[in-house]
């Protein structure tokens, strides 16, 4: 996968999708899939925001019984089931838990009827799975089960617990990274630091955007008969600062932010409990799940005002969370230096204000803005993604929306899924069992890069780049070098940060976030001011915005 500028410039393509997130990233997949002629670019890095805060759960749809909203279940199941099969190295079933009570939603009896409906719907969720991947049935568990499981629930009044099975990405940044790569091996051409400028438009159509090279400052044209806006957070903004008189997608933006702690707080088991309820307010409810060595803790949110660009987090919002997480799940006794990361995405909300309780009302359903039937100018789709889960579902309908209007491309609905690169493996347990490349370490490369885990492997033995980056991470200079040569890592943060697991559940060690800045700055031609540059770059992203330092990576 290379970053080929002139390309981009020097072609006419069937599609143009502006926006790498896992909406942007998945939506090019499927356009090219049809076999459509595609173009992706990206203004900062691949899932370089609002799709890299996650708390890397794939909903399996749960959740979403109590809204009796059905589509909703089913949609969230069947990617569930997707993605287990096309990354099954990045994508495993995940027990959870919520508590039982007295009170009649959260009782036995009302649980139990939920945990039968949610099997019933997702009947076939194991056709064709794996060991690994099979997703057991719902069920209660009692109180002594569920003392076992959640710290101090002997203690707060709970009669039980249901149990049911979502799915965990071992890294969400790579699942995406995957999806531009799949892309890519169907034929498109794809480009980060590639910043949307402006509409090419002829008469009543979009033929493309003007774009700016935000690491070389050259300006282009991409042409295109069809134009994906799929730029997240940005995408209403985008549009309003552009003369087209196209309609902005509606809705305003809250920030979502989650936590990793650097200790782990249940053994494999996801768990959900809820904050005392405000004065004339609703209770919080709260997650956390075990991931690496830690917990993800989430999520936190709060109405945002201003451009997306402008995302900070501030003292209040980490003393406000913390006092949440505190109320949540007291026996923890989570403490501020218990935090080794903090993630803070923007999503869509309804509206401006917040209602009693604080959290904004976000969007539940995704939200698409067809230009040709809403103003009258042809080649356009924006669109607004609601959740990581979903996106490939709303990629799908974009894609299919984009045949449609084209009159060209493979209109069937029931193409046949392919593994995304590295996911070619039948049989998980047995695949990770194969400790060939080197003891543990192939474990850790086997759900990082799937069957890919033997190019690094040689790699690092061709170049002596096997050796870890420093005694305190497993990771090799062999991943950073691959990262550079092979994903498109051009900045220190995209290697440390979306291609390799050293940064992504906390600091990176300074060693080894050195070692990584001069291996990147030997393989891309960066001065030793740059190298400085990339690593005081990559030092402030731990803690985002305000005074914890800069929310840009």
């Amino acid at each position: 996968m290379q970053r080929n500028l002139t390309a981009l410039e020097n072609r006419r393509y069937d599609v143009l999708v502006v926006g790498g997130g896992a909406c942007g990233a998945f939506a090019a997949l499927e356009a090219a899939r049809r076999g459509l002629s595609v173009a992706l670019i990206e203004r900062r890095d691949f899932c370089g925001a609002t799709s890299a805060n996650s708390l890397k759960v794939i909903h399996g749809g749960l959740r979403y019984l109590q809204q009796a909203d059905v589509g909703r279940v089913l949609a969230s199941a069947h990617t569930r089931r997707r993605l287990m099969r096309v990354a099954p190295h990045l994508v495993q079933p995940l027990p959870c838990v919520l508590p039982t009570e007295n009170r009649f939603m959260r009782s036995r009896l009302v649980m139990s009827a939920g945990l039968l409906a949610n099997d019933l719907l997702a009947f076939n969720r194991n056709r064709g799975a794996d060991g690994a991947h099979r997703v057991p049935p719902g069920r209660l568990l009692s109180r002594a089960d569920l003392a076992a499981i959640i710290p101090g629930a002997d203690r707060l009044g709970f009669t039980g617990g249901a149990l049911w099975y979502d799915g965990l990405a071992h890294n969400t940044e790579r699942l995406v990274v995957s999806a531009v790569q799949s892309a890519v091996a169907h034929g498109a051409d794809a480009a980060n630091y590639l910043a949307a400028s402006g509409l090419l438009r002829e008469g009543q159509r979009i033929v493309g955007v003007t774009a700016r090279d935000l690491l070389g400052g050259a300006e282009l044209e991409i042409r295109a008969d069809f134009t994906i806006n799929a730029a997240g957070p940005w995408a209403a903004e985008w549009l309003a600062g552009q003369s087209a008189g196209l309609t902005p997608p509606p809705g305003k933006l809250a920030m979502g932010m989650n936590f990793v702690l650097r200790r782990p707080l249940s053994e494999r088991i996801a768990f959900a409990l809820q904050t005392a309820p405000p004065a004339g307010g609703a209770r919080r409810m709260l997650f956390f799940v075990p991931w690496r060595e830690g917990t993800l803790a989430g999520t936190y949110y709060r109405a945002h005002t201003g451009t997306a660009d402008a995302l900070r987090v501030t003292e209040e919002d980490v003393e406000v969370f913390l006092n949440d997480l505190r109320q949540a799940c007291p026996a923890a006794e989570i403490r501020r230096e218990d935090i080794a990361f903090v993630q803070a995405g923007l999503l869509p909300a309804r509206g401006s204000g917040e209602p009693a309780g604080g959290e904004p009302d976000l969007l539940a359903h995704a939200v698409f803005v067809d230009h040709a039937r809403r103003d009258g100018v042809a080649g356009m789709l924006s669109l607004v993604n609601v959740k990581y889960t979903t996106a490939w579902n709303v990629a799908t309908q974009a894609a299919a929306i984009a045949v449609r209007r084209l009159g060209r491309g493979n209109r069937d609905g029931n193409l046949r899924d392919v593994p995304l690169p590295g996911g070619d493996i039948a049989d998980l347990d047995r695949f990770l069992a194969d400790e060939t490349e080197g003891g543990l370490a192939a474990r850790r490369l086997g759900l990082q890069y799937g069957t890919l885990r033997h190019e690094i492997a040689e790699l690092g033995r061709g170049e002596n780049l096997a050796a870890p980056l420093s005694a305190r991470t497993s990771v090799s200079g062999a991943e950073i070098v691959h990262a550079v040569r092979h994903e498109m890592a051009q900045t220190l943060c995209d290697a440390v940060y979306r291609r390799t697991d050293l940064g992504t559940a906390g600091a990176p060690p300074p060693e080894a976030l050195a070692a990584s800045a001069r291996l990147m700055g030997r393989e891309l031609g960066w001065s030793p001011a740059r190298i400085d540059q990339e690593m005081t770059r990559a030092r402030a992203v731990v803690f985002p915005g305000g005074e914890f330092g800069a929310a840009s990576l």
